[in-house]
């Protein structure tokens, strides 16, 4: 199933084709569009950045936003705990928000920082947070 979802903060637009699939390798086809294959090589999904320009607003708004995560979601997601989270939202290092008593977590900004952030510190106690620390040192 193609899922689309557009970032309007970002101006981007991410679709995936593979439910689930885990990006391990990025190409850049352009200076506005990367592409995500698997371990395995196959299309996993295409990030659009400064969409605006390529679509028009009436569009975009159509598009589906990002979602959000709790932080019991993004830590199950990204294997950090929710208090790291936590203080990640506070350090403005992830995009967050609060609505009520819970804070909610960007998706794409969640993703763009593990991506991102570099290994250090002690190992990852989490299993799924070493295999991509793994995965990310294989790339």
């Amino acid at each position: 199933m193609i899922e689309m979802l557009y970032d309007p903060e970002a101006n981007a637009l991410a679709v995936s084709f593979r439910q689930g699939g885990r990006s391990v390798r990025t190409v850049a086809v352009s200076e506005t569009v990367n592409v995500d294959f698997d371990s395995k090589g196959r299309l996993v999904g295409l990030e659009v950045l400064e969409v605006r320009s390529h679509m028009d607003t009436k569009t975009l708004t159509a598009l589906p936003a990002s979602r959000w995560l709790t932080l019991a979601e993004a830590e199950r997601e990204s294997g950090l705990r929710a208090s790291t989270l936590r203080v990640l939202i506070n350090r403005d290092r992830l995009t967050g928000q609060k609505r009520g008593r819970d804070w909610l977590v960007a998706a794409t900004a969640l993703y763009k920082y593990m991506d991102s952030r570099e290994a250090r510190g002690r190992q990852a106690t989490n299993p799924r947070a070493r295999r991509r620390s793994a995965d990310r040192q294989r790339a």
